[in-house]
């Protein structure tokens, strides 16, 4: 049936799309690492008895069914199916249910008796993707993933970086603990180690500014002590910016400032714990794990990441909004992060996943802050059809077209990033057809805006300077 705006149609469908937000896929040894049902939702343990029970749970495993041809319904339906249609049309919607055949059991079986090659292959080449930004920091996850340039494979240009700020200052803390001098108490005084954790994890944070690999950074603060983050005083991002500066390879030791001494024994005790943790479990013969759970340290981290996101002009990715059990949901608001826009108006700041359910305070942000983005994502796999066009809806309600971009969140499954793909374009669609007619937005501006969501606002947010493609 032909589509009543075929420009607009061919656009949300084909047009390739930088995901500013994705992680690794799996290795091929390690495909079948984690359960295929995380796929749609963040539920464990007794709680992921229920995730049948749910709309996009039977919404995926009909697409599913469709990309695997193992559905009688199936139909042209898909992106890449779309391509070899009439310009002037779009795929049939479904709206036929589940067919025979087509149950998550068989997907999961068709997938187990699947190369993983093939797998990657209908998957990823379906999504129609420019280039990935890929977050590799999954605290010992990554080690099962495929490579970043293993990715460049499915996209038309080079995948790139975002380099997530926690992990790395875990990964310093935890070489530190580890040193043997930094459990005796006449090599390293608590104002040293912290000193030197502090450097070690600024100087990264700088390296990876320097790199052309990383194109962003991003916070996870919200799964640890919440997004109501204190901002930092001047007087300690001028201790930043002069004291953790290398000089010569090695660090400037100019102690804490004398001024605004308050995180200072907040500090200590933190790295007296940590050194505690390390000792007890040597002591049964294990190694200690480290994840940063202080509000006081986190919102320092946070304050670092901002400096250095806004040092190298690469925006800072913030996850909001849903999440596994793990995170607060009650901090995970972005309208929590007003204080910390207030105090670093010049670093271009992402609110990653739609900030779900807070969608409608993102897009105040986005709306009144010209350094604040909103990346739609995530939400295509983990809700209902119905729910992800509400939230393309009241995420338009306010903020610009030009703030907002759009991403799958995928990770680990090829099927992860299909769906991602796949169900953001369709509701992108239904969405912008139903505004047409209701609101009088000119055909033209619909298209404008759907190159913004899927290309050019992303393109621009992470300086990735990218040609636009051709016959769009």
């Amino acid at each position: 049936m032909p589509h009543p705006y075929p420009e607009l149609a061919r656009t949300v469908l084909l047009h390739p799309a930088i995901d500013n937000h994705a992680h690794p896929l799996l290795t091929e040894a390690n495909r079948d690492a984690f359960p295929f049902e995380a796929l749609v939702s963040e539920a464990s343990g007794k709680a992921a008895d229920d995730i049948p029970n749910t709309l996009i749970f039977n919404h995926a495993t009909a697409r599913l069914a469709e990309l695997y041809g193992l559905s009688p319904y199936t139909h042209v339906s898909s992106p890449e199916s779309a391509a070899v249609t009439s310009q002037d049309e779009i795929p049939p919607e479904i709206g036929t249910g589940i067919g025979p055949g087509s149950t998550w059991d068989t997907v999961k079986k068709f997938r187990a008796a699947t190369s993983y090659g093939n797998l990657n292959a209908r998957g990823m080449k379906a999504c129609h993707l420019e280039t990935l930004l890929l977050d590799d920091g999954l605290s010992g996850v990554e080690t099962l993933c495929m490579a970043r340039e293993a990715h460049d494979e499915f996209t038309r240009s080079p995948c790139k970086r975002i380099v997530r700020v926690e992990a790395v200052a875990q990964d310093v803390l935890a070489e530190i603990c580890r040193d043997p001098s930094s459990l005796d108490p006449e090599e390293a005084t608590l104002d040293s180690l912290c000193e030197m954790w502090l450097s070690r994890t600024y100087t990264l944070l700088q390296d990876a500014g320097n790199d052309s690999a990383v194109v962003g950074f991003k916070s996870v603060v919200a799964y640890r002590t919440g997004l109501d983050v204190t901002p930092l005083s001047a007087v300690w991002r001028d201790w930043i910016n002069v004291a953790l500066a290398p000089r010569g390879g090695a660090t400037a030791a100019v102690g804490f400032p004398d001024v605004d001494r308050d995180l200072v024994p907040t500090l200590r005790s933190w790295m007296k714990e940590q050194q505690s943790k390390t000792m007890q479990a040597k002591s049964s013969g294990g190694e200690a794990s480290f994840r940063i759970q202080n509000k006081a340290v986190n919102d320092l981290l946070v304050g670092i990441g901002m400096i250095v996101s806004e040092q190298f002009s690469k925006p800072i990715q913030f996850h909001t909004g849903l999440g596994d059990s793990d995170l607060r949901l009650a901090r995970a608001s972005p309208s929590h992060l007003q204080p910390l826009l207030d105090a670093h108006p010049d670093t271009r700041v992402v609110l990653l996943h739609s900030s779900y359910p807070y969608t409608r305070d993102a897009g105040v942000l986005a709306a009144l802050y010209p350094n604040v983005y909103l990346d739609f994502g995530e939400i295509f796999a983990f809700i209902s059809p119905d729910g992800q066009r509400a939230v393309i809806r009241e995420m338009l309600e306010m903020a610009p077209w030009s703030k907002i971009m759009w991403s799958t969140d995928g990770h680990w499954w090829p099927e992860s990033f299909y769906l991602g793909s796949l169900l953001a374009r369709e509701a992108l669609l239904d969405v912008l057809t139903s505004t047409i007619r209701s609101s009088r937005l000119p055909v033209s501006v619909a298209v404008e805006l759907a190159k913004n969501a899927l290309f050019h606002t992303a393109n621009k947010a992470y300086n990735l300077g990218l040609t636009a493609p051709e016959g769009f």
